[in-house]
């Protein structure tokens, strides 16, 4: 189960990649769930630092069903 964002106190991406950590990306469309290090996302989009972790971000591309779809993001543990 992945961990609580207010708990481990990642509340934005940019928290995420100061704490070295993988985010969970999963596609409110269709559920796919993917995992990538929060520091990739930064070096391909600097403006994602603010977005919040844990609740729904409009502009991902779902990999699952090929659509412009909300995500969540989540912490995926220390790695």
């Amino acid at each position: 189960m992945p961990a609580s964002p207010r708990r481990d106190g990642i509340l934005t991406v940019g928290d995420a990649v100061l704490g070295h950590r993988v985010l969970e990306i999963e596609c409110q469309g269709c559920g796919h769930r993917a995992h990538r290090w929060a520091y990739l996302m930064y070096q391909s989009n600097p403006e994602i630092m603010e977005l919040p972790v844990g609740r729904p971000v409009k502009g991902f591309k779902c990999k699952g069903c090929r659509r412009s779809v909300e995500v969540i993001l989540r912490p995926d543990g220390p790695h």
